[in-house]
């Protein structure tokens, strides 16, 4: 299955607020693409936000911040909710 089907998914259950099993398709995305987005690490950053894991939130948005060649604020704004 290609990573956009896991994704897809993935936004489902998150919508849905089964936050775990949302988690396990996003990390199924970064394992399988072969050049992650900050978007992938943000959206799973997410996932571990919902799930009160803060640390792990925390780095995936500073990867996301990382990767992100745009300039979206969004991914700092994330970063700071989660320290």
């Amino acid at each position: 299955m290609e990573y956009q089907a896991y994704r897809y998914l993935g936004h489902a259950y998150f919508h849905k607020r089964e936050f775990a099993k949302a988690l396990e398709l996003y990390s199924k995305v970064l394992e399988i693409r072969k050049e992650p987005s900050a978007e992938d690490f943000n959206i799973r950053g997410n996932c571990y936000m919902e799930l009160k894991m803060y640390q792990e939130a925390l780095e995936d948005y500073e990867r996301a911040i990382g990767l992100d060649t745009t300039g979206n604020t969004d991914y700092q704004k994330n970063r700071i909710k989660a320290e």
